[in-house]
């Protein structure tokens, strides 16, 4: 399937109209997406208001450029429909999970380093729940959305798989498959708060759920003689 392709069954699905023409140069090239343009982060912004305020199915194009105070003209020189906004949207808040759950678990404080990980991941999710829905709610069906929610996926298996084997090395975890191990903890946490979280009508205190998540995690990879620090 061609990108216009896929792009007029995005708009279908979505309930709006194929994305007006980009505006071109004088080179007849369309002119790019401008990051760090202050009108682009402002309809951003909007978009991340209003899809706290509207579940994602009754999102229209309308609702974003109103609050922005722009118009629907302005909108397509940066983004092709709303699929598209909601995309770039997603992936910085992505982005920003990444980096809140750290980098590295400190070789002497395991435990702690794990509960502060789990911790980090929780509050964005909290903080950043109704974007984050919209992957969950999208992916199944757009292409896009399924490549990125995997390639998060991906990098979050990664970096816990290299963290497993680094204190696999040290001795403070147990010997484990680093790579296994690595999709089961983060599938662990990742379907507690899509469950939980992003797809739940009541939301429940998270703090008893960093407990319990830091302490299985913690409890299935340290070292059968608990020399790793708690």
């Amino acid at each position: 399937m061609s990108v216009r392709e896929n792009s007029s069954n995005s708009a279908q699905r979505t309930g709006e109209r194929s994305p007006a023409p980009r505006r071109r140069s004088d080179s007849g090239r369309a002119k790019p997406q401008k990051r760090g343009d202050a009108t682009r982060e402002q309809l951003l912004s909007s978009a991340r208001a209003v899809g706290g305020r509207k579940p994602y199915p009754r999102i229209v194009i309308e609702d974003i450029t109103q609050d922005a105070g722009t118009s629907r003209a302005t909108f397509y020189l940066y983004f092709e429909n709303k699929d598209d906004i909601y995309l770039e949207l997603v992936r910085e808040t992505c982005d920003t999970l990444y980096t809140a759950a750290g980098d590295s678990w400190a070789a002497g404080s395991a435990a702690g380093a794990i509960r502060q990980a789990t911790e980090g991941y929780a509050e964005q999710f909290v903080a950043n729940a109704e974007v984050i829905g919209v992957l969950y709610t999208v992916a199944p069906t757009d292409p896009r959305f399924h490549e990125l929610l995997e390639s998060v996926r991906l990098r979050f298996y990664a970096r816990i798989e290299r963290n497993l084997a680094r204190g696999i090395e040290a001795g403070i975890f147990r010997p484990v498959d680093a790579a296994l191990t690595s999709r089961m903890l983060g599938g662990m946490v990742e379907s507690f708060f899509a469950e939980n979280v992003a797809r739940a009508t009541k939301r429940q205190p998270i703090e008893p759920a960093v407990e319990v998540l830091s302490d299985l995690w913690y409890h299935a990879i340290k070292a059968p003689d608990g020399s790793a620090a708690t």
